[in-house]
């Protein structure tokens, strides 16, 4: 007689247990940003979980989440108006890359670009195809690391005007140029356009003070050397200068 064995495969899911996280807070020296985020207490180089970037006036800046030290899911960037979050952009990432459609937000709020990670196409806010200059493909420019609009905001309150100028009328556009290298270093800066009256060199004074925030240019995903050029324009009717980023240059 033959005897069979039986046997009985019992299939039990599998639960996996969250990993142990340490809520963290840090201060980024010789500015006004924290972040908020949290780390794997088992790996505490990794963040993982939610992030949040904020100003002394806990305005947040940037809010996103981490896996396992990778930027990963939805990721929402602002700009602090008067205390106010206003978003700028808005995105996704899967395993630390931009995935997905990225819209690009005017001050007003209504939407200036959307740009498709997938086929690198950009277009407006109505929808229409912006052709890419050929080496300005896969780019993605230098960055200040609390954002465009935290940068602009930086300068003007740091930026004093120079007595000397105020005192004589002088009024003009001042630009500072420097490179941010692909290793995360950067050029000493310099003046390609000054005024007068102390313009120039009070600008680069500040430029000084927020260049170790500028995040190096990529493209398709590599670091590479970007050329910076930042203009400020000092007007005596404003009572202060106001400042505006210009475009910047692959070396």
């Amino acid at each position: 007689m033959k005897h069979f064995l039986l046997i009985i495969f019992i299939s039990i899911p599998f639960l996996g247990f969250p990993q142990a996280t340490k809520k963290i807070k840090q201060k980024f020296k010789h500015t006004k940003y924290k972040e908020v985020f949290y780390v794997l207490v088992d790996q505490p180089a990794r963040k993982h979980g939610t992030y949040l970037l904020i100003n002394n006036d806990k305005v947040i800046i940037e809010q996103g989440n981490y896996h396992r030290g990778k930027k990963s899911g939805e990721w929402k960037y602002y700009y602090d108006d008067c205390g106010i979050s206003k978003l700028i952009k808005e995105g996704f990432f899967t395993d630390g890359k931009r995935s997905g459609i990225w819209n690009y937000y005017k001050i007003s709020g209504e939407l200036k670009s959307t740009y498709n990670c997938n086929n690198g196409t950009l277009r407006n806010g109505k929808g229409e195809l912006i052709e890419l200059e050929e080496d300005e493909k896969g780019i993605v420019r230098v960055r200040y690391r609390f954002g465009y609009y935290a940068m602009i905001n930086d300068i003007r309150q740091e930026i004093k005007y120079p007595t000397i100028a105020r005192e004589n009328g002088i009024e003009g556009q001042a630009v500072v140029k420097f490179t941010v290298y692909a290793n995360g270093r950067y050029s000493e800066p310099k003046v390609m356009k000054d005024p007068g009256g102390g313009c120039g060199d009070e600008f680069l004074r500040v430029i000084k003070k927020l260049q170790g925030n500028f995040i190096p240019a990529t493209q398709n995903g590599t670091p590479i050397d970007y050329d910076v050029f930042i203009p400020c324009n000092f007007r005596l009717s404003e009572n202060g200068s106001s400042c505006n980023k210009k475009r910047r240059r692959k070396r």
